[in-house]
């Protein structure tokens, strides 16, 4: 209930104001919050950078948000077409970019190219800055404003700031996401119901564009009113509970759930209101600094694969990315990225004990790459995995994960992968000390869902209430977390269990 209050009392801020791509030079710009890669144009790459600096400075306004950023930088992967972006991962047609969490690895992925459907019921159209602006605002809002809030509100409100336009004096707040409106007044609307439930999972292309489309509008319509959001707020309030949806937004509203959609199409049309476009001075700020550094040949094959596998890859894609990583490494045959990247992949899908032998080589060669040590340290996790009991293998295996991890630690102290499996590689129970790198493990991607749910596991496990208070309330942030559902559903058992302890 804090998080939601913070949150909706600061919006009132703008109320009251084929195969692996042709070989391309790779670059990295790095600000103090962001990493942006791109094979594009260094100067629109510089500019990106700098806009991503100011759409965070935007979002802190915006939210009235005070925390210091976290000690590592936002990753942020800039590719020519999303042809690119689907060779190894299920994206929808209407989809140009993504954003995950994963315990091994978070950061965005975009098409620098603009997109648009010729088919008026299905249109979308985006540019990568908007794109990257969406998944930057999940990325924020899981960080810094958790809550279960419901999936209409978590795509409404990334759509909402994703308009957000900087313009040299003035930052133009509530334009028009011009392919949602495309998709309003051309494709059929998803009952009201069914967009607000907790249960909302569109599955088709139209369903998925009516419930990006609406779900902006709904936002649009609900940032645009003092009065509207403190309606709003009551109403998340209750979502949390999972009661009826439609009850409670009878309750908050004072009206049916059913004329919600009327409201919103006159909206949408300005029969009731115009909607609102606001302007505000652009703050004064000293020139943000980028460091601009290109990367080796060899990024042109391997950064983008290398990118997915920390995040991980589904089993309909291994195979075409391990053959891709073979068939490249023929023009890289002594790289170290295309080295590691081999390696990496075979850790994961392919040859595991040539996999390691590998990066053992490149661990010589390469003493302070704490990522050789990292996944290094998980070839024993994942061997360890496949043992079925707590033999002494499996804890001579988990011994040398720790010595690697310990070794990652060392030379990058804020990469969360490392210290969340060094936790998972540590005989139970766990010491206080153990317990501890857990624990900033959360601190520093609380977005993770995974490494959120250990935590919960954790805390309730211990005998104050304190604790088992704070893992109530992470197992309910998760426990509506409709984007990850298995960890949700094992949220929600673990989440009766210690109610009905009580």
């Amino acid at each position: 209930m804090k998080h939601i209050w913070i949150l909706l009392c600061a919006l009132c801020w703008l109320l009251g104001h084929a195969g692996p791509a042709a070989a391309k030079s790779w670059h990295v710009a790095e600000t103090e919050k962001f990493r942006v890669y791109s094979d594009g144009s260094k100067n629109e790459l510089r500019k990106l950078a700098q806009t991503m600096e100011d759409f965070d400075a935007f979002l802190r306004a915006f939210t009235g948000l005070t925390a210091d950023p976290p000690p590592d930088r936002f990753d942020l992967y800039l590719v020519r077409s999303a042809d690119e972006l689907r060779r190894y991962t299920p994206l929808p047609p209407s989809i140009d970019g993504f954003y995950q969490a994963t315990p091994t690895g978070t950061a965005a992925f975009s098409a620098r190219s603009k997109t648009m459907s010729g088919d008026p019921a299905k249109l979308w159209y985006s540019t990568s800055q908007q794109i990257l602006f969406h998944e930057y605002a999940h990325h924020f809002m899981e960080r810094y404003f958790p809550y279960p809030y419901p999936r209409w509100y978590s795509e409404g409100f990334a759509e909402y700031v994703s308009t957000v336009q900087f313009k040299r004096k003035k930052i133009i707040v509530g334009g028009f996401a011009k392919g949602r409106v495309g998709a309003l007044l051309y494709g059929a609307w998803l009952p009201m119901d069914v967009l607000l439930s907790p249960q909302t999972m569109p599955l088709g292309e139209r369903e998925t564009a009516a419930f990006y489309a609406q779900s902006w509008l709904l936002a649009h319509y609900m940032l645009s009113s003092p009065e509207r959001l403190k309606k709003l707020q009551d109403f998340l309030s209750k979502f949390s509970t999972q009661d009826s949806v439609a009850e409670d937004f009878r309750d908050s509203f004072a009206m049916p759930i059913g004329q919600l959609g009327r409201e919103l199409r006159e909206y949408l049309d300005g029969t009731s209101e115009t909607m609102k476009v606001y302007e505000e001075e652009r703050p004064k700020r000293p020139d943000i600094a980028v460091r601009i550094t290109k990367l080796p040949p060899s990024a042109s094959d391997f950064l983008t694969m290398s990118a997915k596998l920390d995040l991980g890859i589904e089993p309909p894609f291994r195979a075409t990315l391990l053959a891709d990583i073979d068939q490249a490494l023929v023009k890289y045959p002594k790289d170290a990225l295309a080295q590691r990247t081999w390696a990496h992949a075979n850790i994961l899908y392919g040859d595991r004990a040539a996999g390691r032998s590998r990066l053992e080589a490149l661990e010589k060669a390469y003493p302070d790459d704490a990522k050789i040590c990292f996944y290094l340290g998980m070839s024993y996790i994942l061997d360890g995995a496949s043992t079925a009991q707590l033999d002494a293998e499996m804890q001579k295996k988990r011994q040398a994960a720790r010595g690697y991890f310990a070794d990652a630690f060392r030379m990058n102290p804020n990469h969360y992968p490392t210290l969340y499996y060094y936790f998972r590689s540590v005989p139970k129970p766990a010491t206080a000390q153990q317990e501890a790198v857990l624990e900033k493990a959360e601190f520093l991607a609380p977005q993770v869902g995974q490494i959120r749910y250990d935590l919960a596991t954790m805390w309730a496990a211990r005998p104050d209430s304190s604790h088992r208070t704070a893992a109530k309330r992470l197992l309910q942030i998760l426990a509506n977390d409709p984007h990850e559902v298995m960890i949700a559903s094992m949220a929600r058992a673990r989440l009766e269990a210690l109610l009905s302890a009580q």
